[in-house]
This record gives structure tokens, C-alpha cells and sequence, in this order.
């Protein structure tokens, strides 16, 4: 994505510190041109109304140059100090200019910076924003974030470490990590290559992290039980070739010592440890989530190239027990149970490095009152295991209507893509986990719909994969 950041500020401040703290954030994947206007000769608009039946503006200084610029962004971002009340009038100058190119500034990715020297409970503030509203609304824009920071001394900002990682965060990728890595091979085998050449039907904030699951008959697997009959290694092939994560769910809670011979696991790990390398010689580790503390020292002796995820199956509910597991070595995410999801004060309090190792639970439909969600993930190991057992009978309400997204969606923990751009991104979290094994090909693709597609081009990518390659999703 090209990125066209105004710095309104003609002095090396606070305007300048938020500034290089997002492009720091951001610099990685994107191409970043700075736009000093107080370097720049751009004379004030005369309203004279020429550029309307012209190709821009009438006067011969930066003006085009400059909007061309922002015509050509992908994103712009604003940034200004106070001053008297308003942006300075070195911004103001250049989005006045905007008007002679105004309808090829519609719909663009739009951020906003304000640094003041008065508290942010200060009208002042206020006032920015509303203006900027007015123009977002007047072009369409997609108001990304509008971010206010107090700082009065010169280098005050560069202190505040809570407003730095927030700047850093403002221009991070969501990373989310699909269900049905074998049940659903079908669906990624048509989707994938979509997503790849037709970037523009999806939100470029979003990248797939990973693809879990595990094939039918796998004594290890838990969660679910496992579907599936792709043989693994056309399965590896195509997450090689797209450059994506592949993870076994190897999260069975009841695993012996006997058990870790089994050889159809044994091969599964051995050969996802092995393939890492895409078709661009990019290192892309493969990974088993887990649950089994004897299962997680056996692999880490035995197949020491693959990464590891802690499970939802464990079921971690107390913030204290979830972030000790946070701090486990062992582990390069964690999963917590959903009921956490939405305790911001306490995850707020989490380093970045710790922050960067969580994955949130998006989309459960289970009861958020349960109380027997371990012994449900029990009986499902027990299954798996071919082991007699009680049959897990679920008490949650409606649970003769099944999975259903519209019911998931009002869950005290669910998290939408509103939830996740505005609040999780921001706070620094950006791995978020999509639930769906078992629950057929249909229902994935309307999570694939609602959290990576833009609303615009839903239906184009429906006709992509139900009509132009007739696939069986039911």
C-alpha cells in the first residue's frame, strides 16, 4: 500500500516523534512518502473556479505536484499540531488546493494525528476531528482512526510509551488463522488463488495467518474431532505455494505415554516440519497447537522445527493462569478462552512482546455462561482416542439450532472486524482465530466473506467460487 503522510508541522516536535512512530509501524509492507508542506511553494486557493474545466490547478508551483501525490496514495494520513484552535495553515493550505482534484480523492484510506498542548478533554481537539468528519463524509472517505495525543514540552510525546506503541500499532496487519486445513482443502484450493490475484475484493489490513486442522483418525487431534481425507502432502504443497502457515490441531487433552508412537502423527509432524520453504524461498514454519504438556516436550525433542500453540482447549478463563502461559518459552501463541476476549483493562497491561503472542477466539457460538466447556473438549479426546466414554450432552440454550453466525455474532465475546480494526490493532493485538471445523464449506466461506472481504465485492467472490468452479460446498 502507498502511504502519503502531510506533516502540518514546520518544527522538529511532537508532530514530527507521531510521525516516525507510525511509519515504524507501518514501513515494513508499505511504500511511505512524507509531505512537508513548509518546504513547498503552494500559493492559497482564489477560488476562482478554473480547475473545473481544467486538469488541476492554474497555478504554477507545487500544488499539482502535491495532489497528484495524494491522488495517487492508497492512504493519506494528516498530521498537525494545534494551533489557535485548528490545523495549521500549512495543512489547511494543501487541502484546500484538494478541491481541484476533489472526485479523485473520493473513498481513500484516511488517518488523522493531532497533537495539542492542552488536555484532550479540550474543545480544540474536537474541533479538528468535526472538520475532518465533514470532509470524510463529503468524499467518502474510510476514516481509519482520528488519534489525539497531549504534549506540551518539545519531546514530551517521546516519553509517552503507551502513546508511542499506539502510534506504531495504528498501521498493523490483522493476521487470521482458518479452520479445516484438510476438511476444507477444496475451498482453500479455489479461494486462495482469488485472494492472491484479486488483492483489491479483500481488506488490506487483513492477511491469513495460518491454516489449522487435522486429517480423520488422527489419536492426537482434539478441539474436534478430525475430518478430512486430502493426502498431507497435497495439502502442504498448497499452503507452500501461497505462502501460509499449516497447523496441526494436535490439541488432545489425554494423551499417555503410549500414545505418542502413534505413527500416522508421527509422519504428519515429521513431514510438516521438513517442508517450510515456498516457491520464493521464504522460511514459513509450520506449527501444532497444542494441549498436552507430555505431547509439547515430546515434539519439541523430536521435531524441533515446528512452532507451538497453546490451546483453547485449556480452557484458560483466569487472567493470571493465561498469562503464565503467555510467558511459557514454549510457546509462540496463546490462545485464551473466549470469556477473555473483551478484558481490555488487563490485557491492556500486556508488554508487546506479550501481546504479539495472543490469538483471540473470533466467532464462538457456545454458551458464554458454560461451565462444562473442559468436559466437552474431554469427551472429544476421549473419541479421538477410541476410548469408551460418557457422551458429552451440552445444556447451553438453543442447542437444537446448532452453529448459527447471526447467534454468534451476539456473544459477549465475540469480536467483529469493526472490534478488531478500532480497538484490538490499536491496543497491539493482531492474530485473531476463526473457528469453524465440522461446520461445512458454506458456512466458512461466509466467515471468509465477513471478516477478509470488502461488502463491495462479496457477491464477486460467491460467483468466483460457487459458480465459476461449481464446487460441492454442502
Amino acid at each position: 500500500m502507498k502511504i502519503v503522510i502531510i506533516n502540518g508541522s514546520a518544527r522538529k516536535g511532537n508532530t514530527l516523534t507521531a510521525i516516525n512512530a507510525f511509519i515504524k509501524g507501518v514501513a515494513e509492507k508499505n511504500e511511505i512518502e512524507v509531505i512537508a508542506p513548509d518546504k513547498l511553494h503552494i500559493s492559497p486557493c482564489k477560488g476562482c473556479g478554473v480547475c473545473q474545466c481544467h486538469k488541476g490547478c492554474v497555478d504554477q508551483d507545487d500544488t499539482n505536484p502535491t495532489i497528484n501525490k495524494l491522488v495517487e496514495a492508497d492512504m493519506i494520513l494528516f498530521a498537525t499540531p494545534v494551533y489557535w484552535w485548528g490545523m495549521t495553515a500549512q495543512l489547511k493550505q494543501v487541502i484546500d488546493k484538494c478541491y481541484c482534484r476533489g472526485l479523485q480523492l473520493k473513498e481513500k484510506k484516511i488517518g488523522l494525528i493531532v497533537v495539542g498542548g492542552s488536555p484532550l478533554d479540550n474543545i480544540q481537539y474536537e474541533l479538528i476531528c468535526k472538520q475532518f468528519d465533514c470532509m470524510a463524509s463529503y468524499l467518502s472517505w474510510n476514516m481509519l482512526f482520528q488519534k489525539c495525543y497531549y504534549a506540551n514540552a518539545r519531546d514530551e510525546l517521546a516519553k509517552d510509551v503507551d502513546a508511542i506503541q499506539e502510534l506504531e500499532n495504528l498501521g498493523k496487519n490483522a493476521y487470521y488463522h482458518l479452520p479445516g486445513l484438510f476438511e476444507f482443502y477444496e475451498l482453500y484450493r479455489e479461494f486462495l488463488p482469488l485472494f492472491r490475484k484479486h488483492r483489491e475484493y479483500f481488506y488490506d489490513w487483513c492477511e491469513i495467518g495460518s491454516i489449522y486442522g487435522a486429517p480423520a483418525d488422527c489419536i492426537w487431534g482434539g478441539g474436534r474431532a478430525g475430518f478430512g481425507e486430502q493426502e498431507p502432502e497435497e495439502v502442504l504443497e498448497l499452503m507452500q505455494e501461497y505462502g501460509i502457515s499449516a497447523r496441526l490441531t494436535f490439541s488432545n487433552s489425554l494423551l499417555r505415554e503410549e500414545h505418542l508412537s502413534d505413527k500416522k502423527c508421527n509422519e504428519l509432524c515429521a513431514l510438516f516440519e521438513k517442508n517450510v520453504e515456498n516457491k520464493e524461498d521464504k522460511v514459513k514454519k509450520n506449527g501444532v497447537i497444542v494441549h498436552s504438556d507430555l505431547l509439547l516436550e515430546y515434539l519439541k525433542k523430536n521435531y524441533p522445527e515446528l512452532y507451538f500453540v497453546s490451546s483453547t482447549t485449556k480452557v484458560l478463563t483466569d487472567f493470571e493462569q493465561f498469562l503464565n502461559e503467555v510467558n511459557r518459552k514454549d510457546f509462540q501463541y496463546v490462545v485464551p478462552d473466549f470469556r477473555l476476549n473483551k478484558s481490555f483493562d488487563k490485557l491492556n497491561t500486556l508488554s508487546q512482546m506479550q501481546k504479539e503472542k495472543v490469538e483471540f477466539l473470533c466467532n464462538e457460538c457456545c454458551w458464554f455462561g458454560c461451565k462444562d466447556r473442559k468436559r466437552c473438549y474431554e469427551a472429544v479426546s476421549h473419541k479421538n482416542l477410541g476410548e469408551d466414554f460418557s457422551e458429552h450432552h451440552c445444556s447451553a440454550p438453543d442447542i437444537n439450532h446448532g452453529y448459527r453466525f447471526s447467534k454468534a455474532m451476539t456473544n459477549p465475546g465475540f469480536i467483529g472486524i469493526d472490534t478488531i480494526q478500532n480497538i484490538y490493532l490499536p491496543m497491539g493485538f493482531s492474530n485473531f482465530k476463526i473457528e469453524g471445523r465440522s461446520l461445512g464449506s458454506a458456512l466458512i466461506l461466509e466467515f471468509l466473506l465477513y471478516y477478509m472481504t470488502k461488502p463491495e465485492y462479496q457477491l464477486h467472490v460467491r460467483e468466483e467460487i460457487y459458480l465459476d468452479n461449481m464446487l460441492d460446498l454442502f
